[in-house]
C-alpha cells in the first residue's frame, strides 16, 4: 500500500542555475508574448480610429453638402420675390453676418480660457 506521500511528487535536486536560467527563459518569453499581444491591440485600435475618421468626414461632407442645398434653396426661393440677384445676396449677407457671429463667439471663448478677458 501506499501512502498519501508517494503520490505527490518529490523536488528533483536540480540546481539552482538551471532553476534560474529557467525561469529567466519564460519571463522572456512571457514578455514577448505580451509586447506582441500589445501590438495586435495597437493595430486594431489605430484600424477602428481610421474607421472612425472616415465615418465622421463623411459625415462632416454629407452636412457641408445639405447646407449648400439649403442655401441654394433659399435663394430659389426668395427669386421671385426680390430677383436672383437679390435673393442671392440677402442670403450671402445672411451667412456670412451668422459665419462673424460664429468667429466672434469663438473669439471670446478663446479670450476666456486664455485668460485675457479676466479682470
Amino acid at each position: 500500500m501506499h501512502g498519501q506521500d508517494d503520490s505527490i511528487d518529490q523536488p528533483q535536486d536540480e540546481p539552482i542555475g538551471d532553476v534560474l536560467t529557467r525561469l529567466v527563459e519564460s519571463g522572456k518569453s512571457y514578455a514577448q508574448a505580451e509586447i506582441n499581444r500589445q501590438k495586435i491591440r495597437a493595430s486594431e485600435i489605430g484600424l477602428e480610429f481610421c474607421i472612425i475618421s472616415a465615418l465622421i468626414a463623411v459625415a462632416a461632407f454629407l452636412t457641408l453638402a445639405s447646407m449648400v442645398a439649403l442655401i441654394i434653396g433659399i435663394i430659389i426661393a426668395l427669386t421671385p420675390v426680390m430677383g436672383a440677384l437679390g435673393a442671392t445676396s440677402v442670403v450671402v449677407g445672411g451667412v456670412l453676418v451668422f459665419a462673424f457671429l460664429l468667429l466672434l463667439l469663438a473669439r471670446s471663448r478663446f479670450r476666456r480660457l486664455s485668460g485675457e478677458d479676466r479682470p
